[in-house]
């Protein structure tokens, strides 16, 4: 579907892709379409180098089997979608409905690529917002000595992408027009963006671009509520968030999480079972996690929950801001990427095969499944709650589940 058109369908599909260096199912750009009732099977090798350490090198966007590009006002339901390169890349794309579909991972051992909801291309289209992901069933092939290294492969549901025009301190106000003095700078804000105070007075607000008179002068929606000339750090970014993660079932699967860029965002009454993270990012990593920190531009987690998720066997809920950063895009700020949290009644039982892994090799008793919070030692996450979840450990030798709270500031945890 190209960019100019409207109104696809495609329904009742059985589509096969046996060909050497495995393309697109469906490529979908246009407004207002519908994918519905197909069966997609990915089944011919990647695109080369294909598996190995260097895999990860090859085209990822044109060996996913469903991609979304600057496409708007989609319905994806009950498709069956066999993977083995990637499932899909929805990349900057707003108000879609992805819902009652099977995701089956064929390939039991390394895969070359992740699946993503992602803001890769916002200089052409600075948006992906007003998604509901619900009802979905997502497998792998469930784990057998010997093949551990999918732990470590990939993600399931991710965000991803940096998407910064720049940032800077604003020296005048007219109305709805601020006046920019540029700290970093990328290229000119584009309409759609957003502006929010990263730091400073005001902290946390978030306004609509919807124009620029010249590089340094931009009007938004409206004006901010509250800001201090020459002292709040005002980052223009991609308009990412305002996502709905629910219902879904996860079984032998690899990370879901936020991944920065994320402004608004609920993982909510989601089940994972034996979803197996833990050796892949070290320091306690979580079959559901958040992570903010500077990734080529400010990437940050705001305003997001986690609530009634049912996690068995599985490895947990991680926290993760990665503070302070060499990198030059952030240089007037180190963080915290994480703000405004809550982890609020989530069941965890059981003892992932990760962690008994872990367990072997370390001689360490395994941990329980817990809920953790993980902030870089310099600059602490603000505003996290974590209350009335419960825990429960299999009689054995097991550190027990639990609340570990890192450096936080402002936070509260109630059992």
């Amino acid at each position: 579907m190209p960019p100019s058109s409207t109104s696809f369908e495609a329904s009742g599909l059985t589509i096969r892709m046996e060909q050497n260096n495995v393309s697109n199912a469906f490529k979908i750009e246009g407004k207002g379409f519908e994918l519905t009732g197909n069966m997609l099977q990915q089944i011919g090798p990647c695109i080369y180098p294909n598996y190995g350490p260097l895999s990860d090198h090859s085209p990822f966007q044109p060996s996913t089997t469903v991609y979304l590009h600057a496409s708007q006002n989609g319905l994806i339901s009950n498709n069956v979608l066999y993977w083995r390169c990637s499932a899909y890349d929805l990349d900057t794309s707003d108000n879609v409905v992805f819902e009652n579909n099977t995701i089956i991972c064929t390939e039991p051992k390394v895969v070359p690529h992740g699946n993503s909801l992602s803001t890769y291309d916002t200089h052409n289209h600075p948006s992906s917002i007003h998604w509901s992901v619900a009802r979905n069933s997502w497998s792998r092939p469930p784990y057998t000595k010997g093949t551990e290294q999918n732990w470590r492969q990939r993600e399931t549901l991710t965000t991803d992408g940096g998407g910064s025009f720049g940032s800077g301190k604003i020296t005048s106000i007219t109305g709805n027009s601020i006046e920019m003095d540029w700290l970093v700078w990328s290229t000119q804000p584009a309409i759609g963006t957003s502006a929010l105070i990263l730091n400073g007075t005001g902290m946390g607000q978030i306004r609509t671009v919807t124009g620029t008179t010249s590089n340094t002068t931009i009007q938004l929606d409206r004006p901010f509520d509250k800001v201090a000339m020459g002292e709040s750090l005002i980052a223009i970014i991609a308009t990412s968030g305002r996502k709905i993660i629910t219902g879904n079932y996860f079984n032998w699967t690899e990370v879901v999480q936020w991944y920065g860029i994320t402004t608004y965002g609920v993982h909510s009454y989601n089940s994972f079972d034996n979803c197996n993270v833990l050796p892949a990012g070290g320091d306690d990593a979580g079959a559901l996690q958040a992570v903010g920190e500077c990734y080529h531009s400010p990437s940050h987690v705001f305003f997001t929950e986690f609530l009634h998720n049912k996690m068995y066997n599985s490895d947990g809920i991680t926290i993760k801001d990665n503070g302070e950063s060499t990198e030059p895009q952030c240089k007037d700020y180190p963080g915290p990427w994480i703000r405004w949290l809550i982890v609020r009644q989530n069941a965890f039982s059981g003892v992932s095969e990760a962690a008994k892994n872990v367990s072997a090799s370390s001689g360490m008793p395994a941990n329980c499944a817990s809920s953790v919070s993980i902030a870089h030692p310099n600059v602490p996450s603000t505003d996290i709650v974590m209350e009335h979840d419960t825990f429960s450990c299999p009689p054995g030798n097991y550190t027990a589940g639990g609340y570990r709270m890192g450096n936080c500031s402002h936070c509260v945890v109630r059992q």
